[in-house]
This record gives structure tokens, C-alpha cells and sequence, in this order.
């Protein structure tokens, strides 16, 4: 039980030398290492380097059920996937498998092999965890083309997504301009998360008349000021018939749909026209 407990210790401190010098001079049987080493890769979420892994698979000791192990170990610790992918495709290449939940870790070519082979179902879920990993535009770009929701969705991810905006709100409006009626969600969802901080070219898009008029008085409501480039870019792109003179008291009950879902939000936005 000593003896296991300190070749547990060694794993645990990354401690390479000393393993080898024991497994050299025949102090311990690789058997326990190995038995050690299934108990200390899936009970830690620490990994900070990786001399023993390296060890282990140079001395021919890592089976199928270590790989997937060590495997899952790397992909729960806070070590960057750049940092270790070199031993991460040698246990794939052993026989562990990437749980689903992780593959959006992997670099892109690697991502997307690994997708199109495994026929992955890409789903709303999907794509909204992926910003909230905070993934690369290639990759995000890749879920939005093969996912199985339509860019109807978009308005939905920014609205989950919340605190996630920036680049992403402005990938997500390019992929949404073509549709009028859906752009105009995209700007209701950038609304209803209160960005004014958020800035976009919203290149010849032009807003409809009902929610041209929502946003003016929105802005006052909110006192949003001229500085903002939420409203810097949006009333450079009104409807032309659009009186920016309108009154925030013309329709208070406007003033806490806040408060309210997204779908509801929406429904003032759309149908809204000052009596």
C-alpha cells in the first residue's frame, strides 16, 4: 500500500525521473504504475506538464482505456490544447475517442475531420455553446453552414449569448442580412441586451418603419446619448419616414418590455406606431 501510495505521488507531481529509475532498477512492476496511473489521471483536473504521459508512452505502457484517460484529462484541464496536441493525437491514436463535448477544443482541421466523420448533428445548443467557448470565426462560420438550424435561430444565440457580443454579433448580423425581417431581429436582440456599446457596418440594410419609430423612443426612454455607437450606427439606417422627433411619453408602455421575454420585446418592436 506504501509503495502505491508513493508511485500515486509521483503521478500526481509529474515526477518522470524518479519513475523511470524505479521501473530501470525493477523497484516496481509496470503493472502498478499503470494501475496508478488510471486512478490519478481520472480523479485530478490538474495537469499542469506532461513528462510522465510521455514516459509511459515511450515504455509502451498507455492501453486503450489509459488513452481515453489520459485523453479526457487533458481535455478538462486548463492546459491550452496548442500546448499538448502532440500527445493528444498519440492517445487518439491509440484508440481514445474525443467526447463530443470537447471537440470544439480541437484545431480547426482537426475539429472539422473530426465532425464530418463522426457525423456530428449540429443543433441550436451546439452553436450557442461554441460562443460561449469563445471559438475562432473559422470555426464558427464551419457550425453556422452545416448546422441543422437555418439562420432563423441567430436572434435566439445573441440573445443567450449575451455577454459574448462583439466580433460574433457582427458575424452573426453579415450572416442574417440578406433577410430584411430576420436583420431586423438581430437589431431587436442587440436592443433587448441593452449593447449599446456595439458598433457594426450595417451596410444598405434599412430598418423598417415600425421599428425605426420603436428606437427612437427606445433611446429616449433609455436615455441612450448621440455617443453611443449602438445608436451611432443605428439612425444612420431609420426608415425615411421616420420622425426622430418622436416623444418617449407618447407610449410609456414600451418602458418595461425590458423586463419581459425576447419574443415579447419582440412583438412591441414590430407592431409599434405612435397613435
Amino acid at each position: 500500500m506504501d509503495v502505491k501510495r508513493g508511485v500515486n505521488r509521483l503521478l500526481d507531481a509529474d515526477n518522470a525521473d524518479i519513475i523511470e529509475l524505479l521501473l530501470k532498477e525493477g523497484c516496481v512492476e509496470p503493472e502498478l504504475i499503470i494501475e496508478c496511473a488510471k486512478e490519478t489521471y481520472n480523479t485530478t483536473d490538474q495537469l499542469w506538464r506532461m513528462n510522465t504521459i510521455n514516459l509511459l508512452h515511450e515504455n509502451g505502457m498507455i492501453n486503450e482505456e489509459l488513452s481515453q484517460i489520459i485523453l479526457e484529462l487533458i481535455m478538462r484541464s486548463k492546459l491550452h490544447i496548442d500546448t499538448c496536441l502532440d500527445t493528444l493525437k498519440k492517445m487518439m491514436d491509440i484508440g481514445a475517442i474525443v467526447p463530443v463535448k470537447h471537440l470544439i477544443k480541437l484545431p480547426y482541421e482537426d475539429f472539422v475531420e473530426q465532425m464530418e466523420t463522426r457525423c456530428v448533428k449540429i443543433d441550436v445548443a451546439f452553436e450557442i455553446d461554441a460562443v460561449l467557448r469563445c471559438v475562432s470565426i473559422d470555426k464558427l462560420s464551419w457550425i453556422r453552414e452545416h448546422s441543422i438550424e437555418d439562420d432563423a435561430v441567430i436572434p435566439k444565440i445573441l440573445v443567450k449569448t449575451r455577454v459574448y457580443m462583439g466580433r460574433n454579433a457582427k458575424f452573426y448580423f453579415d450572416n442574417a442580412k440578406h433577410n430584411s425581417e430576420l436583420a431586423d431581429k438581430v437589431i431587436m436582440a442587440i436592443l433587448y441586451i441593452n449593447e449599446f456599446q456595439y458598433e457594426c457596418d450595417f451596410g444598405d440594410h434599412i430598418i423598417a418603419e415600425e421599428l425605426s419609430n420603436f428606437i427612437v423612443i427606445f433611446f429616449k426612454i433609455h436615455r441612450v446619448t448621440d455617443n453611443e455607437p449602438i445608436k451611432k450606427s443605428l439612425m444612420r439606417i431609420l426608415h425615411p419616414n421616420t420622425d426622430i422627433s418622436l416623444r418617449a411619453d407618447k407610449s410609456q408602455k414600451i418602458a418595461n418590455i425590458c423586463s419581459g421575454t425576447f419574443e415579447h420585446f419582440c412583438k412591441y418592436a414590430t407592431s409599434y406606431c405612435v397613435k
